[in-house]
């Protein structure tokens, strides 16, 4: 795995969040550990709709794409054990799908974009990871809920990465107050 010397984080699909005004959409994942710790991932529509869709236990009468990758992998012996989330470039994550071959010991990773690999992962049961760069670089703290409150001495430990994300975090929750402190604390470090 790419990223071994760092600490491993084991993540769940906690949801989706339509980005306010935008066609796209917020994978939302928490850490196991410590659930109030989340990373959010931008993703299209009909990423958004894979997962949507595993999420609330639907069955389409046709496979979908993911669907149809999964039965691909089961038909031709290929053992998916996990999906890592590497990296973060430039709000780009990077992440692989991990397998190997009727039981092999050598695993092989497979490049993909995470919303395609988390959808895969879902439908097979997987454990998603990353590790904790990238946690420290793109999670956010909690402001999914009302009585969660992030203040000033947090927002100042942000970098501008972290601050963006919890701005999207805290329109999409219509925490319009949060957001204005972020904008606000973003302001003063142009």
């Amino acid at each position: 795995m790419k990223g071994d010397k760092q600490l491993i984080v084991e993540l769940t699909v906690e949801g989706i969040s339509r980005r306010q005004g935008t066609d796209s959409y917020i994978l939302i994942l928490a850490d196991k550990s410590t659930p109030t710790r989340r990373l959010p991932i931008a993703i299209g529509l009909p990423e958004a709709q894979s997962i949507a869709i595993v999420l609330e236990g639907i069955k389409p009468k046709r496979p979908l794409t993911h669907d149809l990758t999964c039965s691909f992998l089961n038909n031709f012996g290929i053992d998916v054990s996990a999906v890592y989330i590497y990296d973060i470039h430039d709000g780009i994550f990077f992440s692989s799908i991990l397998c190997s071959h009727e039981g092999d010991k050598e695993q092989s990773s497979i490049d993909s974009r995470t919303s395609d690999a988390v959808s895969i992962a879902m439908r097979l049961g997987c454990t998603i990871f990353t590790n904790e760069y990238v946690m420290k670089v793109a999670s956010v703290p909690n402001v999914k809920h009302e009585n969660d409150y992030i203040d000033e001495a947090t927002l100042e430990e942000m970098d501008e990465s972290m601050l963006n994300n919890v701005m999207q975090r805290a329109i999409a929750a219509e925490d319009y107050e949060l957001a204005s402190r972020v904008r606000d604390q973003i302001r003063r470090r142009s």
